[in-house]
C-alpha cells in the first residue's frame, strides 16, 4: 500500500472510530476518558473523529483505561496495522524502527497472554 495523505488520514479515522466504539462499549464518556488520560474532552472527540493523530503509547494507554486489547483499537480492514507500520519503517532510523517494533511486539504479546487472537 502506498501511504498517501488520504490513506494516512483514513487510518486515523479508522483508529478513532475503534476508540469511540470501545469507549462506548465500556460506558465511559469522552470527558471521563480525557480526565483519565489528562486530555480534554475535545481532544478525545478529535481523536475519535481522526482529526487528532494519536501516538502509539497513547493508544496503549487508552486501551488500558478501557480494558480492551490494544489491537482492538488498531484493527483495520484488510492488512494489519502491524504490516503497514513495518513497511513504513523501512526508511526510518534504526532507533525509531526498534522502538516502534518493540512497542508493537509488546502489544501483541500482551494480547496473546490475554487469550486474544491477534492478526
Amino acid at each position: 500500500m502506498r501511504w498517501t495523505d488520504d490513506a494516512v488520514d483514513q487510518l486515523y479515522v479508522t483508529i478513532g472510530g475503534n476508540i469511540k466504539e470501545a469507549r462506548r462499549d465500556a460506558k465511559v464518556t469522552q470527558a471521563d476518558l480525557g480526565k483519565r488520560l489528562r486530555l480534554t474532552r475535545s481532544s478525545i472527540a478529535n481523536i475519535e473523529a481522526g482529526r487528532q493523530r494519536v501516538m502509539i503509547h497513547s493508544i496503549m494507554q487508552i486501551a488500558e483505561e478501557l480494558s480492551v486489547p490494544t489491537m482492538r483499537l488498531l484493527r483495520v480492514t484488510g492488512d494489519t496495522v502491524e504490516d503497514r507500520v513495518v513497511a513504513e519503517l523501512a526508511g526510518q532510523p534504526p532507533g525509531t524502527q526498534d522502538f516502534v517494533q518493540a512497542a508493537l511486539s509488546q502489544a501483541v504479546e500482551a494480547e496473546k497472554a490475554q487469550g486474544v487472537k491477534v492478526g
